[in-house]
């Protein structure tokens, strides 16, 4: 006689915790903010709360061109490159902003222009600005002589500044690197601004120290690059010896190169490079260089075929006159 099989014990199914729900609803780009709301059966300002609850794990919600939500995980503990995916349509028009070096807490930081430029991406219909590094001025010890050129030195005071102060347009988010003025609390104490900026700003997405790829689309992405040393004798000459150095695998279509406070763009080995300029007028290091900023930011037009740009119409935006104690 057969042995009778004995039925095994079925565990019971853990229910989902409201954080796990979220996150399996934003694996693939489905529901807009409505529709996550329906799905979790919680009011917008519920829903609010749970996407900055993500946001402290450094899971990074993002919108596809539909208004779908979805979710891009960052580890800030890897030591290469980050590579940010937008997922954006191919065969579409994208309008990007890029900045650099807006040096928060400085006191020739220039904020009002700052959030004119904003305003002037919102207008041109940006939803997406890229920082090359360089937020904050720093600490006070980056140069001889910075601690009397800036207004605020601590980590803590920086950033709550910068929390409060830094243009939060509706309709934009702003993913950023940190550079050298940053990382300066970083290289004295290990703390990241960065990573604790983006913590509080829900509009502002950390991609890592000194550079990051962004794959705006699965054939085109972009470089976000924050350089070390001063300027050559030709102006071009950092870009093209970046871009010479990469293999062709790395080479991004888009370079966003900032840190030297200047303007420029070239079209070299099929890499679209633009050196971007900064916030900050002129401090008293710069004028022992005999060196004179520019202040302003790109507003660009891309049209994105599978692996190529066939068109790309660029707007330099630029202010010739600074503003003096322009902190508040």
């Amino acid at each position: 006689m057969a042995a009778k099989k004995k039925n095994k014990a079925r565990k019971p199914k853990t229910a989902q915790t409201p954080r796990e729900k979220l996150i399996a609803l934003l694996e693939k780009p489905k529901y807009d903010f409505n529709g996550l709301c329906n799905e979790l059966n919680v009011p917008p300002k519920g829903l609010n709360i749970m996407l900055v609850d993500l946001a402290k794990i450094n899971v990074v919600v993002e919108q596809d061109k539909d208004g779908k939500y979805f979710i891009q995980v960052i580890d800030l503990n890897k030591p290469e490159d980050l590579i940010f995916d937008h997922k954006l349509k191919s065969g579409t028009i994208h309008r990007v902003g890029l900045v650099s070096d807006t040096h928060l807490c400085s006191h020739n930081q220039q904020l009002t222009h700052l959030r004119d430029f904003y305003q002037r991406c919102a207008d041109a219909g940006v939803q997406r600005i890229y920082h090359s590094g360089d937020i904050f001025a720093g600490d006070g010890k980056v140069y001889r002589g910075q601690e009397y050129e800036i207004f605020i030195a601590g980590f803590d005071s920086a950033l709550e500044y910068g929390v409060e102060h830094y243009p939060a347009q509706p309709g934009i988010k702003t993913y950023f690197i940190t550079g050298n003025h940053d990382l300066a609390w970083y290289q004295r104490g290990g703390a990241d601004i960065g990573h604790a900026l983006a913590e509080s700003r829900r509009d502002m997405i950390y991609l890592g120290q000194a550079g990051a790829y962004v794959n705006l689309t699965d054939e085109v992405k972009m470089y976000l690059h924050h350089p070390m040393g001063g300027k050559s004798y030709a102006l071009s000459y950092k870009l093209q010896k970046f871009i010479e150095n990469l293999t062709p695998e790395a080479r991004p279509k888009i370079l966003a190169a900032g840190h030297l406070h200047s303007m420029l763009y070239i079209d070299y080995l099929d890499v679209k490079a633009f050196m971007v300029p900064c916030f900050e007028s002129q401090n008293t290091f710069l004028k022992r260089l005999g060196l004179h900023p520019v202040v302003g930011g790109w507003i660009l037009e891309l049209e994105v075929a599978g692996s190529f740009i066939p068109t790309i119409r660029m707007d330099d935006i630029t202010y010739s006159e600074p503003l003096e104690q322009d902190w508040g």
